[in-house]
């Protein structure tokens, strides 16, 4: 990704922290007049698409005549009785995946005249089109009210093991008030706190801390600048579907040089806070233990007066580094140092520094040279510029680090009166490969493990993107083979069923099924780089091949562990429940069951449960299965070696003809006058209808929800069963 050249963007930037990078991988760079969205492509799906970068602008002037302007009211004097703002973009913010629209993060746009709007991503769109999901100002109540005068934006994480991935949007307004708003709880109200009794203080930034396990439900730490100089920490509770708020402690309560940029790392039970003022950093360490008070480390803030010049007021950025040791910081004029604490105080890591130095003057003078040759100068030797940073911002992995910055080309005989060009650049971080490489794998992967949801897709991606750029594909090799050794280890562990589960939530709650779904994902993504012959990118054939046995043997395991739950979930109906199960229903069950006689090993794991499938309905007397449970026990004595597909009667009717269709085959099925019907992976039943999910990873096809013995068990079942794509 960082060799990839930077996009040019319309206008430059105007405040610190004018670039944000999301979960899914969507990068906004925010101006007053345009928002672009740029996604960085790591793979191809199509010819002459590799690295390719999507580039769409949200733009003020696309807005409703209505929203373009803000008029507003003035009744103290005669003179002006009425003024318009016009309404571009002043900040924004990107939400988790999933918190307000499955599978997708949502932008939070705040304008200039402080208006709250939701912009979401079209579905089933061949280009990114964003449109107006939702307006928030109207629940502010009236305009004049100070919670409306809202000025900073920031999203919180998702909560931990929240089937909704539940996220709170916190507003910052005038008078040293905050607005909290969740679309789960309670979508239609703003709970607002006033953070300090102080009518001077503006909040005009906010940073969240993960969510936290607490004894009555789930914590986060919400920190608040205002523009009087102070900041604050706020402890954020959610239990019984409802939020409160409470001031821990407020500081810098007599420098009152405003924050320009604040930054907190996010990783344990342990986070640091950074806050630049002027020319100033401040650095604290705090820890969160269950059932206690938020522990300010050594109860003091490390600080450093860097020598760099007002530029770095109002145009900057700070990046904690993946493993949260160091703050990487760049000053508009261009300038940069990284910051580490050694021997109890704060101090620039001059190694660190240079390298990154290197790498971000790289990546300019490669673009001045670029645009030097656009204009075909005669001198090529000549291309002098200054360079402004105007925010950035790490990738979902931390990997990478987005930079937004433009180029000020010095003005002489061959130049001319050049303009300002702006634009957004990539950079990969500077530590050591090999330390980075274990680090970041391990985060990424033990979360994806727990979680499980599609939310860790791209992380995934980006972590494979870069250990195949930068080995070939060995390392990928390695990891594959370690997770299937992870996976033997883990065994068959008996599931834990409650009468409320729903599919989803099991599947995304076993470490195991998550690590197979994760080595068929990764397979997925093999198999794409090595077809497509990415630039930079070399997977041997012999990784491919031992990706894809790998994730052969991952999917067989995927398939019995959501067939068994189903099975387990479907006993547990009660004798009432099965009775009134209609013909077609009860076919659906037994089919579910032929398929695992036929394609899963007949083990001690498998035989009872289909077996007393078989037997409860026959002991109901909803059906005859004598014959399945002979050739059960015929397989057990060994008078029988194997279950052949002509031995099963067929249990589905033919869509177009009635004639019954056979089970020959796990992908589709074929009737004695050759219909050809494609197979539902969940539930194998034949899909007979347009109304099917389709994986756009791996292209697996689950039917939709439909009234049935499926349809408590699969409600919830958002994502593909194999990969965790998001349908």
């Amino acid at each position: 990704m960082d060799k990839q050249p930077s996009v040019a963007i319309a206008v430059a930037p105007i405040r610190p922290d004018s670039i944000i990078w999301s979960e899914n991988n969507k990068i906004a760079i925010i101006s007053p007049s345009s928002i672009h969205i740029l996604t960085p492509a790591i793979t191809r799906r199509k010819e002459k698409s590799s690295r390719v970068i999507q580039h769409t602008v949200l733009s003020s002037v696309d807005q409703p005549e209505a929203r373009r302007y803000d008029a507003v009211e003035n009744n103290e004097g005669p003179f002006m009785t009425a003024y318009a703002v016009y309404n571009g973009f002043k900040t924004a913010a990107w939400s988790p995946v999933g918190s307000v629209v499955p599978g997708s993060c949502t932008l939070a746009v705040v304008t200039i005249s402080h208006q709250v709007q939701l912009y979401q991503l079209q579905s089933n769109m061949e280009n990114d089109k964003w449109e107006l999901l939702r307006d928030l100002t109207p629940l502010f109540g009236s305009p004049y009210v100070l919670t409306s005068h809202v000025l900073c934006a920031s999203w919180s994480r998702s909560m931990d093991n929240d089937p909704h991935h539940s996220s709170i949007l916190a507003l910052g307004s005038k008078m040293s008030h905050v607005s909290l708003w969740c679309n789960t709880l309670n979508s239609e109200r703003m709970f607002t706190y006033k953070v300090i009794e102080d009518s001077d203080a503006w909040v005009t930034l906010l940073e969240w801390s993960i969510w936290y396990k607490d004894d009555s439900g789930m914590v986060a730490y919400l920190v608040v600048a205002f523009s009087n100089g102070k900041l604050s920490i706020v402890k954020v509770s959610v239990a019984q579907q409802s939020i409160t708020a409470l001031t821990i402690k407020t500081w810098f309560e007599k420098d009152t040089r405003a924050p320009t940029v604040l930054k907190i790392t996010n990783s344990g039970s342990h986070f640091k806070v950074a806050v630049a003022k002027s020319s100033s950093i401040h650095i604290a360490t705090f820890k969160h233990e269950s059932g206690k008070d938020l522990l300010h480390e050594g109860d003091k803030w490390y600080s450093i007066v860097l020598p760099i010049t007002t530029h770095f007021t109002g145009k900057a950025g700070m990046v904690w580094a993946p493993n949260g040791d160091s703050l990487h910081m760049f000053a508009g004029e261009y300038t940069n140092f990284s910051l580490v604490i050694q021997s109890e105080k704060l101090v620039v890591d001059d190694t660190i520094t240079a390298a990154i130095h290197a790498k971000t003057s790289e990546m300019i003078r490669a673009q001045a040279v670029l645009n030097a040759k656009k204009a075909k100068w005669e001198s090529k030797q000549n291309e002098s510029y200054r360079a402004l940073i105007w925010g950035v911002s790490p990738s979902p992995n931390g990997l990478y680090y987005s930079l937004s910055y433009t180029l000020v080309p010095l003005v002489d005989k061959e130049l001319g009166d050049a303009g300002f060009d702006s634009y957004c650049g990539w950079l990969r971080d500077v530590q050591d490969s090999e330390q980075l490489e274990s680090t970041i794998l391990s985060t990424t992967i033990n979360g994806w493990l727990q979680d499980g949801s599609q939310k860790g897709n791209t992380k995934i991606l980006d972590v494979i993107d870069y250990v195949a750029t930068n080995d070939g594909g060995e390392s990928i090799l390695n990891l594959i083979e370690s997770l299937k050794t992870k996976c033997d280890a883990y065994g068959e562990e008996p599931q834990q069923l409650v009468s409320n589960d729903h599919l989803s939530r099991i599947m995304n709650g076993n470490p195991r099924n998550n690590t197979f779904k994760l080595l068929y994902y990764i397979n997925e993504h093999v198999k794409v780089m090595y077809s497509s012959k990415i630039k930079a990118v070399e997977i041997s054939e012999a990784v491919s091949e031992t990706a894809s046995e790998l994730a052969k043997n991952a999917k067989t395991a995927m398939t019995w562990f959501y067939t068994k739950t189903i099975l387990q979930m479907l006993l547990r109906a009660n004798d009432d429940d099965w009775r009134a199960l209609d013909h077609t229903q009860l076919s659906q069950i037994l089919l579910l069951a032929d398929s695992v006689l036929i394609w899963q090993p007949l083990t001690e794991s498998t035989i009872p449960l289909v077996t007393e499938l078989y037997q409860r309905v026959q002991n109901l007397g909803l059906g005859t299965t004598s014959q399945e449970l002979q050739m059960i026990s015929e397989v057990q004595t060994g008078t029988r070696p194997v279950i052949e597909l002509n031995d099963l009667t067929p249990r589905e009717p033919c869509p177009s003809c009635q004639q019954m269709i056979p089970l020959a085959s796990n992908f589709f099925g074929i009737c004695p006058s050759n219909h050809f019907w494609e197979r539902c992976q969940l539930t194998k039943t034949v899909l007979d209808t347009p109304q099917v999910r389709s994986c756009r990873v791996c292209r697996s096809k689950i039917k939709q929800i439909s009234p049935g013995p499926f349809q408590l068990i699969l409600a919830a079942c958002g994502s593909c069963i194999y990969c965790g794509s998001t349908f």
